[in-house]
């Protein structure tokens, strides 16, 4: 009975998986057919000032012949260093008179100011978001937003300003502030999903480390703990769990540092949970030393900016992606069922990180799944070796029953299985 209590437990995770992935769902849905008129009722634009800053008053006195439309061309920075300004302004003579909300849906951002602007150029409300600036509470972290109750008339504007030097995605959503408040809650709900189930991984990889000494449930450990710590960061969830001036300082100076981590910890995880440590010395030989070469830079990472780190990080992912794939390649056609579990959970993981990545680009439709894709590729990986960790568990305890009990060379019964069936 002791054994079949992680799938138990796996069961639950995913269960929990599934009511999350349902409640975002209905929040598309009802955002798709019953809230897109409010995001139709505003024209979008913005203008790049990366390379000529521009204040407030300046970009109001712009001609509209500059800015690109939002709705035709997402802004695609040049570079992770970036400046921009959106321009939200109602497209119909009456103005749009109900309460709505303009919300930057990417919590990495350095700075997100918003401004609403009347007839005669006035500021009317502002409001200054971000990395960089102390909120009201942690949601604001979250999803940086704006609520704008009295709507907006003909002729008003409102304007987001956004600087940022680690990060390439800004997505502008314009909803009902019920909807903002559904999503933004379907969204702490995923992150608490990720933080609850790789926080129980991390309890149960534990004891199936102390209870075998093998090294590849500690590498687990600290990868579960690095990739979750990562996405916690990215998504503003660490607001919710840290003081705030803990949080902006960790989003500053240890984030790429930990994201570094989880490659190296990846990497020592490939090799030992796929036993390679014994039957391919040089090419393991390879991956230590790839592996020690990102804890060095998580090391550095400590004293440069994200943006200094990022490119970095992309080269440095794809070759430790391109090792650990040819490490499967190897292994593809194993027949011990821990690892066809383990080559079975990397492709939640790289299909979703793909889609989150498309979605930002505007390859695919941007929605709550789309958007998280790569979180809900994550946990569906950890469930899935949740089921590769119990069953190499289980391989370990049954090679460790026949060392005790028979003869390693004739495959015999030993003194020691006499003694225990005399006794």
């Amino acid at each position: 009975m002791v054994r079949n209590k992680p799938t138990y437990l796996l069961v639950i995770m995913s269960w929990m998986l599934i009511l999350f992935v349902t409640f975002g769902y209905s929040v598309i849905y009802s955002n798709d057919k019953l809230e897109s008129h409010i995001y139709n009722d505003f024209d979008i634009v913005y203008i790049d000032d990366t390379d000529n800053v521009l204040e407030l008053n300046q970009v109001q006195q712009l001609p509209e012949s500059m800015f690109q439309n939002d709705k035709l061309v997402l802004h695609k920075p040049e570079s992770t260093r970036f400046s921009m300004w959106y321009k939200v302004t109602p497209n119909k003579t009456s103005g749009h008179h109900d309460a709505f909300t303009v919300s930057v849906d990417n919590p990495t951002l350095d700075t997100v100011h918003f401004y609403v602007v009347d007839t005669n150029n006035a500021i009317k409300l502002e409001r200054r978001l971000g990395d960089h600036h102390t909120a009201g509470n942690a949601l604001d972290h979250l999803a940086p937003h704006l609520d704008i109750y009295e709507g907006v008339t003909s002729g008003m504007s409102v304007f987001v300003r956004i600087k940022s030097k680690g990060s390439v995605a800004t997505p502008l959503l314009i909803e009902s502030i019920a909807m903002a408040q559904q999503r933004s809650s379907a969204q702490l709900m995923l992150l608490a999903a990720l933080f609850g189930i790789g926080l129980i991984m991390i309890v149960y990889n534990y004891f199936m480390y102390r209870g075998l000494g093998d090294y590849s449930f500690l590498n687990y450990i600290f990868y579960v703990a690095c990739v979750v710590s990562a996405l916690s960061m990215i998504n503003g969830f660490t607001f919710f769990l840290l003081p705030e001036a803990v949080a902006i300082w960790a989003n500053e100076h240890i984030l790429m540092s930990v994201h570094f981590l989880a490659l190296a910890f990846a990497i020592r995880f490939a090799i030992t949970f796929l036993r390679f440590d014994t039957i391919k010395p040089l090419f393991v030989e390879i991956g230590i030393k790839l592996s020690t070469l990102h804890f060095v830079i998580a090391g550095i990472g400590l004293v440069f900016d994200e943006g200094v780190l990022l490119p970095i990080y992309f080269a440095m992912g794809i070759v430790s992606y391109i090792y650990v794939i040819t490490l499967m390649c190897m292994v593809l056609k194993s027949r011990l069922v821990w690892v066809r579990y383990y080559l079975v959970s990397w492709i939640p993981l790289l299909t979703g990180a793909v889609v989150t990545g498309l979605a930002f680009n505007g390859v695919v439709n941007y929605n709550f799944i789309s958007r998280n894709g790569s979180l809900l590729g994550v946990l569906i990986e950890i469930c899935i070796m949740a089921v590769a960790v119990l069953d190499r568990f289980r391989a370990n305890q049954i090679d460790r029953d026949y060392r005790m009990n028979y003869d390693l060379v004739t495959g015999l019964p030993n003194q020691y299985l006499l003694d225990t069936a005399i006794r």
